[in-house]
C-alpha cells in the first residue's frame, strides 16, 4: 500500500486518526497504539516481512535498555554497525557499512 492509493487514503489514514485520537487522553497508550498501527500498515502492503520489522524493533529496544543500563557507548556500536560483508555486498560492490569502508582503505 502506497501513501497516495485509495485505500490507504480512504480506509487506514482515517482509521488510523480515529484510532489514534480515541488513544489521544491516555498518554500510556499512545506509543502502543503508533506501534500497533505501523505494523498494520505494513502488514497490509507486505505481511512476510512483519517478523523481520518485529526482530528489528525488539533487538533495538533491548540495545537501548543495555545502554541505558550500562551507559557503554560500545553496546550501541555493537548493534549498530552490520557484518564486515556479506554475499550481497561482494555480487554488487556496494560497501554494507563503516567496518566495511575502512576495511578497504
Amino acid at each position: 500500500m502506497l501513501f497516495n492509493d485509495y485505500p490507504f487514503l480512504l480506509v487506514f489514514l482515517p482509521a488510523a486518526l480515529l484510532i489514534y485520537r480515541l488513544a489521544d487522553p491516555y498518554p500510556q497508550l499512545r506509543i502502543g497504539v503508533q506501534v500497533a498501527l505501523s505494523l498494520a500498515f505494513y502488514a497490509w502492503g507486505s505481511p512476510s516481512f512483519i517478523l523481520l520489522l518485529i526482530g528489528s524493533i525488539a533487538i533495538n529496544w533491548l540495545a537501548s535498555v543495555a545502554y541505558q543500563r550500562v551507559k557503554w557507548p560500545a553496546v550501541l556500536t555493537l548493534v549498530m554497525l552490520p557484518r564486515r560483508s556479506s554475499p550481497s555486498s561482494r555480487i554488487t560492490g556496494i560497501p554494507t557499512g563503516p567496518l566495511t569502508l575502512l576495511a578497504a582503505e
